[in-house]
Order: structure tokens, then C-alpha cells, then sequence
């Protein structure tokens, strides 16, 4: 099973700070919201991923665990 790199995801450096992990959960969950794009499985998929992303980076023990 791949790991999977959240930081990359997120379009972001592994030492960002929390305010940064949500600024760019934000603007990518703006990208590819499912109510933004209508009939696309993608897009789906990707948001799916930015959530669990912002689950383990936004919990310091989840995040030091990933990392």
C-alpha cells in the first residue's frame, strides 16, 4: 500500500504551520468541490483526499505520526 504524502496533496512544505495547512485546504476544497463540479467522479475522489488530509494535518499527534 502506497504511503500517502498529505503535504503534497495539500500543495504544501512539511514545516507549515497550521494556518497554512488551512489556507490551502480551503482554496483547494474550493477547486474541487463536488458542487462545483457536477458529474465529475475526480473531483469526488480528490475532496475526499484534501478531507483526509486536513483530518491527520490539522491533529498534532496524527501529524507527527504521518511525518
Amino acid at each position: 500500500m502506497p504511503l500517502i504524502n498529505y503535504y503534497k496533496i495539500l500543495e504544501i512544505e512539511q514545516t507549515s504551520d497550521p494556518t497554512i495547512i488551512r489556507v490551502a485546504f480551503n482554496k483547494l476544497a474550493m477547486k474541487y468541490h463536488p458542487d462545483r463540479n457536477i458529474g465529475d467522479p475526480s473531483a469526488e475522489v480528490m475532496m475526499k483526499t484534501l478531507n483526509e488530509a486536513i483530518a491527520v494535518l490539522s491533529q498534532p499527534r496524527l501529524r507527527k505520526a504521518h511525518d
